[in-house]
């Protein structure tokens, strides 16, 4: 039976909420249940383990298993050329699926946002090369982005033709969402708690509403706290009655807590913002998404028809459209069933016969035989 070997941070099987994480494990599973069979190699800590890495990993070479690659974006800069160098008598089909932008963060990472968002529409790549990483990509069988942009650029940059497009999917199916219609917003935030991910600026701006008018905001937060010691400490002073942090969700909670609340908001300041996992959940729950402009966000979401999008970093666009989304709740419905209908492309359902080619170079039916 043909087996898949996922590189990739699995947090040592631990609770994961970050996309990334949550992607391999979504894989592997998938990958069972169509009669394959899955193995993670565990990055986690890898740098304090390296040899035991490569051992792992020529093993899997040599069985002839398929390497998928999901190391983020600084671990696939390392990966990549090191399963090149193990793989050098082509015993195994190899896959590079990045999360985030891959690649190609470090290359953008000095740029500004409009910079990066004029890079992966391939408007201007402004002088900058990354001829090495290219060849070693040019080695692989395949690479998957996860989006129309991003496969794109990594053809014309890369000047790669190895490259198709795998949608970032969820196995779950749409079900119906009830739209209240009173005096009161409440906002979802469900990611990693970092400063980049602009978890500030709506704090700020959800605490500024609320002193000002009746406190009818409300904010719910979600995710895994990276912040510093400092930083932590300013997060904590600005919860509130309206402001809460609650802790971690699991995966399986996801889309019904979404369901709960009236907007979900990414307010991100990531140059690297891919096709976030839980936007997704957002199209499918029928929770209309507030978005920062980041690199991909047209891209995502289509302004005020399923979803809406405000000006990375402008704390005053934030500002107005919270209060608009607030005093016009009765635009949230259509926006949110026209995002459920436009997630249809996202659900597994839709992806399984690409994905099992993909990954594995042979058509679905073989595995059904």
């Amino acid at each position: 039976m043909k087996k898949v070997a996922i590189i990739g941070n699995n947090n040592n099987s631990g609770l994961i909420t970050d996309g990334g994480r949550i992607k391999i494990r979504l894989y592997a599973t998938l990958l069972e249940r169509e009669g394959l069979l899955s193995e993670i190699i565990d990055l986690f800590h890898w740098i304090y383990h390296p040899f035991s890495l490569m051992k792992k990993i020529k093993k899997a070479i040599k069985r002839g298993d398929t390497i998928l690659i999901m190391a983020g974006p600084k671990g696939c800069r390392t990966i990549i050329p090191l399963v090149n160098r193990l793989n050098k008598k082509k015993l195994s089909r190899v896959v590079f699926c990045p999360l985030g932008i891959g690649t190609l963060d470090k290359v953008v990472d000095k740029l500004t946002p409009h910079e990066v968002t004029k890079f992966l529409n391939k408007e201007n790549y402004f002088g900058l090369k990354d001829e090495k990483m290219g060849k070693h990509l040019s080695k692989l069988d395949l690479i998957i982005p996860q989006n129309d942009v991003l496969t794109a650029v990594y053809k014309d940059f890369y000047k790669i033709e190895n490259v198709k497009l795998l949608s970032n999917f969820r196995d779950v199916e749409i079900s119906e969402k009830e739209y209240p219609n009173n005096n009161e917003l409440h906002i979802i935030y469900a990611s990693r708690i970092c400063q980049n991910k602009g978890i500030f600026d709506l704090m700020n701006v959800v605490g500024k509403i609320n002193k000002e008018g009746n406190k009818k905001v409300f904010l719910n937060i979600f995710g895994d706290n990276q912040l510093d010691e400092n930083d932590k400490k300013e997060f904590e002073s600005k919860l509130s009655d309206n402001i809460k942090y609650l802790g971690e969700i699991s995966q399986t909670e996801m889309i019904d807590k979404l369901k709960e609340h009236d907007v979900f908001c990414l307010p991100t300041k990531y140059h690297g913002e891919g096709t976030s996992g839980v936007l997704i959940e957002s199209f499918i729950a029928g929770t209309p998404a507030l978005i920062s402009s980041y690199s991909q966000a047209h891209l995502l979401v289509d302004n005020e028809k399923t979803g809406f999008i405000y000006e990375i970093s402008n704390l005053e666009d934030l500002e107005k459209h919270i209060i608009y989304l607030l005093n016009n709740k009765s635009v949230l419905p259509a926006v949110g069933k026209a995002a459920q209908q436009a997630s249809k492309k996202y659900l597994y359902s839709e992806n399984k016969s690409n994905f099992i080619e993909c990954i594995t170079g042979e058509k679905l039916w073989k595995f059904l035989l």
